[in-house]
């Protein structure tokens, strides 16, 4: 179906702004140090973002080429031929998974606005440091985190789930995307932990 191209589009938006850094990494006087977990994580998320992304430009080339008939079908290097009409047929799980994905960067952009110069992905201490209840921050302590958590289930669901690509495709039965999967899952374990180890440390300020 043609509507999974906007539900990708808007996924792939909402991934952008929840992976991409509002801030420049912040100097070594700013920059709190609590251990080697918290060192590598600005690293791995930067290179979590990239991955992402050109995932999603893959994704949007393979849900509009299925719909084009050959000679233009062959010009992608990732579709299986012939196409199942079932590859290319909307799920639940699917659109879940987009929906929540756009949320969590909606979330995650509206944190940013509402801290400004105080939202850094590494943990930071500034000298105008202060406590910040307004947007977001009025309704839970850490909504941006929250929309980490959102923005992780709705990926998995995008890339892993029974309506998508990966699996509807096949890959997921192959070596090859198994370890993919495999890499990607201990990524998001790795993110997830880090924010709820960082969590103690960023109340303490």
């Amino acid at each position: 179906s043609l509507v999974k191209v906007p539900l990708i589009v808007a996924a792939t938006v909402g991934a952008w702004y929840a992976l991409t850094p509002p801030q420049p990494p912040p100097g070594a006087k700013e920059r709190v140090n609590s251990g080697g977990v918290e060192r590598s994580f600005g690293s791995v998320v930067r290179v979590h973002a990239f991955i992402w992304k050109l995932l999603a430009c893959v994704l949007v080339e393979t849900s509009f080429l299925s719909h084009l008939p050959p000679p233009f079908l062959r010009t992608s290097t990732v579709l299986p031929l012939p196409l199942p009409l079932r590859a290319i047929a909307l799920h639940p799980a699917f659109v879940l998974g987009c929906l929540m994905t756009a949320a969590s960067g909606a979330l995650r952009l509206a944190c940013y606005k509402t801290l400004g110069s105080l939202f850094t992905f590494e943990l930071t201490l500034r000298e105008d440091h202060r406590l910040v209840t307004s947007g977001p921050y009025a309704f839970v302590r850490h909504p941006s985190y929250s929309g980490v958590v959102l923005g992780v289930v709705g990926t998995l669901l995008v890339h892993f789930g029974p309506g998508s690509w990966w699996v509807r495709a096949g890959w997921l039965n192959t070596i090859v995307g198994q370890a993919y999967a495999v890499c990607w899952c201990a990524m998001e374990t790795y993110v997830l932990s880090s924010i709820l180890l960082r969590t103690p440390t960023e109340d303490a300020f």
